[in-house]
């Protein structure tokens, strides 16, 4: 096949998160990096969804489709319509939810193009009846990572049906990050330590986690200030916590935020205390910033974070590890230095969007390729 097929593939991504996460920043990312590449790109979403909203800003044509529950089977008819009009090469799936919608969108049409299906959690496959039909359809998985891959695996799905194609950095987005509107804006002065955390505020971010150890570090360090940026279930809790002493004044819960850029240019450590992750794409963008990392040792997170060599891997639900590990980089700017410039150079190397796009696109040229697919792109 020419490479002149390959140049206009049509690709309709689908998404159904209602709220703006690590995830959804990733699709549109991605979008950006393959149109660069010549190819056409459609989006499926949530009615009045940030993401919708985003990617129609970005320049893609986008359908909103309310795509309710696992079984909406109109959402179903709905796209597999949009499918029969726009006539994509493949379908990206990037949610659990959009690969049940696409596997039931299959049923209402006479021919339908490859269903590939992104995976962007450690957690293991659900054995239900409906997955073990929905996992049998879809031609190829997408993995962000090996323990993320794993877990296909585990489920019974061919080693060579799985690719692992990472997370990756939109230099693009922080282009314009600035750290001084942040200081103003907080009262920072230049003498302050910041350590932030950019994540939604739900359980399993263990937000909690950084307020149990920050009494510990502000006793200790009166120069610290924390920030916890992002909305959630947890966010008004977090907040409230927040405002007693003695945390107040010195714990920031500001919720959703658009200029997280400007908030990673300020920070000095960045730390992410989550009990699963299947990459983390928001450690990623601190460590594209030279920001050394503490993190938990679960799920992908030690694929990015290598122990005393550019963060600190710690064990889920313990405070008492957090503060210390903060402690240790506190004391010793060499090393929270150190540790940043080796994050940044492994993200430049090989975490970009761009290269990131460059791994999936050669994944779509030889997929998309292959002899028993070229009826659908040919």
């Amino acid at each position: 096949m020419c490479d002149t097929v390959f140049q206009s593939l049509r690709i309709l991504h689908i998404n159904t998160g209602r709220t703006w996460r690590g995830g959804e920043q990733q699709v549109v990312s991605l979008m950006k990096a393959l149109r660069k590449r010549g190819c056409e790109n459609f989006l499926a979403a949530q009615p009045q969804s940030l993401i919708l909203e985003l990617a129609g800003g970005e320049g893609f044509e986008t359908c909103a489709i309310p795509m309710r529950n696992e079984l909406d089977l109109l959402s179903a008819y709905s796209l597999a319509r949009w499918i029969r009009v726009k006539r994509p090469d493949v379908i990206h799936a990037h949610t659990s939810r959009a690969h049940t919608i696409a596997f039931l969108a299959k049923a209402f049409l006479h021919a339908a193009p490859p269903l590939i299906v992104s995976r962007r959690v450690a957690f293991p496959v659900n054995r239900g009846w409906m997955n073990r039909w929905k996992y049998a359809v879809a031609a190829h998985y997408i993995a962000i990572s090996e323990a993320s891959a794993r877990t296909l695996w585990d489920a019974g799905i061919p080693q060579d049906c799985v690719s692992i194609v990472p997370s990756g950095v939109d230099e693009e987005r922080f282009q314009d990050a600035s750290p001084q509107a942040i200081r103003d804006e907080f009262g920072i002065g230049e003498e302050c330590i910041t350590i932030g955390n950019v994540a939604f505020c739900e359980p399993l971010k263990s937000q909690r986690m950084i307020l149990d150890a920050a009494p510990e570090i502000l006793r200790a360090f009166p120069n610290v200030h924390f920030f916890i940026i992002g909305a959630g279930s947890l966010e008004d809790e977090l907040r409230k916590q927040a405002e007693n002493p003695p945390l107040a004044g010195r714990v920031h819960v500001t919720g959703f935020r658009k200029d997280v850029g400007s908030f990673l240019a300020l920070f000095d450590i960045f730390v992410m205390p989550s009990q699963m992750e299947g990459l983390c794409s928001s450690i990623l963008d601190a460590q594209y910033f030279g920001i050394p990392i503490i993190a938990t040792n679960v799920g992908g997170i030690p694929e990015i974070v290598h122990h005393e060599e550019n963060g600190f891997l710690i064990p889920p639900n313990d405070p008492d590890a957090l503060a210390k590990a903060i402690q240790r980089l506190l004391t010793s700017p060499d090393q929270r230095r150190a540790f940043g410039q080796a994050g940044k150079k492994m993200v430049l190397r090989s975490f970009t969007i761009e290269a990131v796009g460059g791994r999936f696109w050669g994944f779509m040229r030889g997929y998309v390729g292959r002899e028993e697919n070229k009826k659908i792109v040919g």
